[in-house]
């Protein structure tokens, strides 16, 4: 029996990572197709003996490039107890690395621009994909930043946030492979620390780092430092002053997993009470004078008694 050689054929069309690639068939094989043996190699190491066959390239094949390409192998043999009627045909496949960047599941920053920081993040509003030090942002990709509620709000790589709120980034690389991905994310404006401007208190005072505007989170936790040293923590917003020193606070906030913390520091100097040792009465003539010392040092005195 002279066996006729089978004409191997296949079609597939290039794809974004995490899509499958389809691979259809259009062999030529004569007699029965049941008699006929597929075998295909996929370039990556994975085969199939499926007819049409489907296979998803990992991501870790892209080795930071922008796509990969691979060379897939289809073997086609007709009647399978001869192996000598069969034919390969080779394709090359490329899968392109879709866009990617990664905020996290929420962002926490400042509301403006101060001499406080707040970590981990930048302390402004203004977010940029290009923060993630991971990301892969193709030049040329077209971006849409959107509210929860679809309304577009840049077309920009970044976006200068004016409220808390939930956002989606929308990312598509150029063509030829136009990939897109959709990044969503919550942003939280907070306070920023602030516990005003260097002063001197009496020995009986206090600081105070409760948050002066109404934020979507409350603080989880207050530490303040003297002089670098911890001196209290916990939930308690003020701090009250015995000494003299420059004063730290940080104030934590979380959400959604992430944790930041929003910090200022003042120079306070206390002033001791002044004790003021006058006797309770005094004997003198009409006529005479009387002087009141009040036995201390002090910026200003104000008196106060019968006219």
């Amino acid at each position: 029996t002279v066996n006729q050689f089978p004409i191997a054929d296949f079609q597939a069309e290039n794809v974004c990572d995490g899509n499958e690639v389809i691979f259809i068939n259009n062999s030529f094989t004569p007699g029965p197709d049941s008699e006929a043996a597929y075998s295909w190699s996929f370039g990556d190491g994975n085969t199939s003996a499926l007819e049409n066959p489907t296979h998803l390239y990992s991501i870790a094949d892209f080795e930071g490039k922008s796509d990969s390409t691979f060379t897939v192998t289809l073997e086609v043999t007709s009647n399978r107890s001869t192996s000598d009627c069969s034919h390969i045909i080779t394709k090359n496949i490329t899968v392109s690395r879709r866009p990617h960047f990664d905020f996290g599941p929420a962002v926490l920053t400042c509301t403006n621009q101060q001499p406080q920081h707040i970590q981990p993040f930048a302390n402004d509003t203004l977010l940029t994909t290009t923060d993630d030090p991971n990301a892969f942002l193709p030049v040329g990709s077209a971006y849409e930043w959107t509210d929860v509620i679809g309304n577009v709000l840049s077309s920009s790589d970044n976006y200068n946030v004016t409220q808390s709120g939930s956002y989606n980034v929308k990312v598509t690389s150029p063509a030829p492979a136009s990939c897109d991905s959709l990044f969503s994310f919550a942003v939280f404006l907070l306070d920023p620390a602030d516990l005003g401007a260097d002063r001197s208190v009496c020995d009986n005072g206090s600081l105070d780092a409760t948050p002066v505007s109404t934020s979507p989170l409350t603080p989880t936790n207050y530490s303040w430092y003297r002089n670098s040293v911890l001196v209290q923590t916990g939930s308690a917003s003020q701090l009250p002053i015995t000494q003299s020193g420059n004063y730290r606070v940080e104030v934590t906030y979380q959400a959604s997993g992430v944790s930041a913390f929003t910090t200022d520091e003042v120079n306070v100097i206390v002033i001791s009470l002044a004790v003021v040792n006058i006797p309770s009465t005094y004997q003198e003539c009409e006529g005479e004078y009387l002087t009141l010392d009040a036995g201390v040092v002090a910026a200003d005195f104000q008196w106060t008694g019968p006219t």
